[in-house]
């Protein structure tokens, strides 16, 4: 299992798989898809390394916050997206 401080296991991700993407700590959250939002980094990864100052999401009183709700991937459902969030959640919980 490869953990990204959000709760990722980037070894289930197919970009990490065929070895597009490193992995979220490994390139400290400057991920594809944040052009999309007109960002370098990750805002979850930016919000735990310089924010909340924190290892992970699972250190901070507020997860699952706004960040976390509001950030999704636009092919998903309402379901798939709450899917994510538990699976997440279940993760972090984890690393403690």
């Amino acid at each position: 299992m490869e953990l990204s401080v959000c709760g990722v296991d980037c070894s289930e991700c197919e970009f990490f798989k065929n070895q597009t993407c490193a992995g979220c700590n490994a390139i400290k959250g400057k991920v594809f898809w944040t052009t999309h939002l007109n960002t370098d980094v990750c805002p979850i990864y930016s919000c735990v390394s310089t924010v909340k100052n924190v290892d992970d999401c699972g250190k901070c009183g507020d997860v699952p916050c706004k960040i976390w709700k509001d950030l999704r991937d636009p092919a998903w459902d309402d379901q798939q997206h709450a899917e994510s969030i538990r699976k997440r959640l279940d993760n972090l919980k984890t690393l403690k």
